[in-house]
């Protein structure tokens, strides 16, 4: 990120960035010793530094500023993830989410593109797996293949229709939860 832009005033936008992908515990630890104590509300010890990319990126924008990067999709269900999902939940309005998965890339992770405005707070929104369309042929995906992100502070994120919504609340309401 660039070193020349005022914090004073912000950057509008950021777009089509690749945030690394280390994972903090690799080599030693290193970088999550580096970053344990830097006051990153997105820290996690087992996740990755994009996850401090991405709190990084939205405190440089400008009010109502845009944030696009592409990354690896673990944040959105691993356990590590979950201080980034609540960071988004409560700070910023996520717009668009794409779930590429694999093969998208010259890359071991499954790869998604998240979406969002600084300021606000997280309501349901547009989002995509790719992964679940057959015939995928146009990039982005056309609207009636859409389906809604609902994130709910901590919890894993996923990508469902209205009707797989509802089946999921009755699960929650009705279900017996599996142990970890």
């Amino acid at each position: 990120m660039s070193s020349t832009i005022n914090p004073e005033v912000g950057c509008p936008t950021f777009g089509g960035h690749f945030a690394p992908y280390i994972q903090l515990q690799k080599d030693g630890g290193k970088l999550r010793k580096l970053y344990k104590d830097v006051g990153y509300a997105t820290y996690a010890s087992t996740g990755d530094i994009y996850g401090l990319f991405f709190e990084k990126g939205c405190r440089l924008l400008r009010s109502r500023g845009a944030l696009a990067y592409i990354t690896s999709n673990s944040w959105l269900r691993a356990r590590y993830g979950e201080r980034l999902r609540e960071y988004f939940d409560r700070r910023h309005t996520p717009l668009r989410l794409i779930d590429m998965g694999k093969d998208v890339f010259d890359a071991v992770v499954d790869a998604s593109v998240l979406v969002l405005r600084s300021g606000g707070k997280a309501e349901p929104f547009p989002g995509v797996d790719i992964d679940r369309i057959h015939d995928a042929v146009e990039f982005p995906p056309p609207a009636p293949q859409w389906a809604e992100v609902r994130p709910n502070r901590t919890e894993p994120w996923s990508i469902l229709t209205n009707v797989e919504w509802r089946v999921m609340e009755k699960m929650k309401a009705n279900g017996t939860p599996l142990k970890d």
